[in-house]
């Protein structure tokens, strides 16, 4: 694994990377950790040499910040896996907003940095991945659960809306729902499956996703709809 530490505190750089190592030879993974002082750094280091398969970063950095560099690392790489390493309490709400994988106090290094290493490690494995594979009428392709925002149902079609486009599938969302794995989506109405990845926020009966879309919660669906969003914040602390 390559991963960027990016901390302009040197001496939160270096517990990072000393957790991050500690990780890595009890789990017996190999890794590459580079460290920069600045978000320009960074950039300048993917420019050159490529992405990293994950991201440990500050809030707070000198001249930018780190929800700043986190939407530049969404745009410009797929599927990158940022976990905020802070001690600002109040930007746990912006790491949802832009997919974090984790959000860890800095006062909780020690275990958290172990956790999400693991994670990190058990869903890049081949065998690991997680798709839905989508069968249409001419092609057969797999898409990740992470690129899925929801289905909604149109008529005898289901549409899956990823970031980037919609894809008809010729199925009823009972059937898509049975596909899934129940922990990472929810029934919003009967009419729409979210993926809980992309919710960021739930307000007036309606829940908002990463995209800016506000989708509808039925009146019966509010209270589970509602306690299954923050449980799975909760677990994603």
């Amino acid at each position: 694994m390559r991963i960027a530490v990016v901390d302009d505190e040197p001496f939160f750089q270096e517990e990072i990377i000393r957790c991050l190592k500690e990780s890595g030879r009890k789990l017996g993974i190999r890794m590459s950790i580079e460290s920069f002082d600045s978000a320009e750094q960074l950039r300048r280091e993917i420019r050159e040499t490529g992405t990293f398969s994950a991201y440990f970063l500050d809030y707070s950095l000198e001249g930018e910040n780190g929800f700043e560099l986190a939407q530049y690392l969404n745009r410009h790489g797929e599927h990158p896996y940022i976990i905020f390493v802070t001690s600002y309490d109040g930007m746990a709400v912006d790491a949802y907003q832009l997919d974090a994988f984790r959000f860890i106090p800095k006062l909780e290094m020690e275990s958290r940095i172990e956790e999400a290493v693991t994670s990190i490690y058990r869903e890049c494995q081949p065998g690991n991945r997680r798709y839905y594979i989508l069968v249409t009428r001419d092609r057969i392709d797999r898409v990740d659960y992470r690129d899925i925002l929801y289905f909604k149902k149109d008529g005898r079609y289901t549409q899956l809306r990823t970031a980037r486009h919609w894809v008809s599938i010729r199925k009823s969302l009972k059937e898509i729902w049975d596909e899934l794995p129940p922990e990472e989506f929810v029934f919003v109405n009967k009419s729409c499956i979210v993926n809980l990845s992309h919710t960021v926020g739930v307000q007036e009966r309606y829940v908002i996703l990463s995209s800016r879309e506000e989708l509808p919660i039925s009146r019966s669906q509010y209270k589970p709809v509602r306690d299954k969003i923050f449980e799975y914040w909760q677990a994603k602390r």
